[in-house]
């Protein structure tokens, strides 16, 4: 089900939202799943995923589609890619298929600068899922006013999305993170 008109599928970020709290994953920088690396890469050291990792799982683990290639070697690190049916593996951004499933526009590889956020800003993935949870809120906030803009058509269903994406991102930047 999804709960917003433009796109952004809540029950899906809520999918996500979990698995980042549910301990199951280690965190990770600089790629969506490291498999093994050098001291200074990880977060807590071994295996890990980073938050956009995470979520390539849950699209796993919720439509059986994609899988993890077999490790290789990559700057001092053995990483994992996540590769989708017609699509070869992607190491550090969302492929175009989960990006669809997350109801995200083609090309938004890195939704809510969360991979810079998990990455530079060093980020916990508690930190992630607080942000989430207010991207939730201003997208189902957002979308109930621009809808009736819509309804009135007001707005073509293009220049709709874009709105409420530009508004729920705008809104959910300025979420104070403890």
């Amino acid at each position: 089900m999804n709960d917003n008109k433009i796109g952004l599928n809540v029950r899906n970020i809520e999918a996500w939202i979990e698995a980042l709290r549910s301990g199951l994953y280690t965190q990770s920088r600089q790629a969506l799943n490291v498999v093994s690396v050098e001291p200074g890469y990880t977060q807590k050291g071994g295996v890990g995923m980073c938050c956009l990792g995470v979520l390539c799982n849950v699209y796993k683990e919720e439509t059986g589609i994609g899988e993890w290639s077999e490790p290789h070697g990559r700057e001092g690190r053995t990483i994992a890619e996540f590769i989708t049916p017609g699509h070869s593996g992607e190491r550090d951004y969302l492929p175009e298929d989960v990006q669809a499933w997350l109801g995200l526009g083609k090309g938004d590889r890195n939704p809510f600068q969360l991979g810079n956020k998990n990455d530079e800003s060093e980020w916990s993935f508690e930190q992630i899922a607080c942000f989430l949870q207010g991207v939730v809120a201003c997208a189902v906030e957002h979308n109930h006013k621009l809808e009736r803009m819509q309804a009135e058509h007001k707005l073509d269903r293009e220049e709709y999305r874009r709105n409420v994406l530009e508004a729920v991102t705008k809104a959910a930047v300025a979420i104070p993170i403890k």
